[in-house]
């Protein structure tokens, strides 16, 4: 006869479940984002990108700027919101772990994205540091965030 899981069993279970499945996510974004990066090294490499005007190049560098000082903030508070939404007693619910570190990265994703696109499409005029520098700081965001569960599991006293 199968055993039939307690309650604290489930609970185990499914915070397992959902460390595992957010690590998954992580680990896929940013095998994404190596990967856009050789691409762009590679079109970089080829010359394969038309030059731009200057002012498209200062736009798109601002435009990452200004993604960086929002998006990274607001993937904070919103993560943040979502672990009140769902805290149950001492630690936090696993639907509102997911949610709440789902978006800050999908903020930090799309940040590196849209900079890196941006840095191959400023380089032409010396803009490229300026969209690689919002690049690194979000995925560095998203490399100190690594899904290690800790908020799920109850505090010890």
């Amino acid at each position: 006869m199968p055993h039939e899981p307690t309650p604290s069993e489930l609970d185990a279970l499914m915070r397992e479940r959902t460390t595992l499945t957010l690590r998954v996510f992580w680990g896929a974004m940013l095998a994404g984002l190596v990967l856009l990066f050789l691409l762009v090294l590679s079109l970089w490499s080829k010359d394969a990108v038309p030059d731009s005007p200057p002012y498209v190049a200062r736009g798109l560098g601002y435009a990452v700027v200004i993604m960086l000082v929002t998006l990274v903030p607001l993937g904070y508070f919103i993560r943040n919101q979502q672990y009140k939404k769902h805290w149950r007693g001492d630690a936090i619910a696993p639907a509102g772990y997911l949610s709440g570190n789902l978006v800050l990265f999908v903020f930090c994703e799309l940040i590196a994205s849209v900079g890196l696109a941006a840095t191959l499409i400023a380089r032409s005029h010396g803009w490229q540091y300026l969209t690689a520098v919002p690049v690194i700081i979000a995925v560095a965001v998203l490399v100190v965030n690594f899904p290690n569960g800790r908020a799920m599991l109850p505090a010890r006293s």
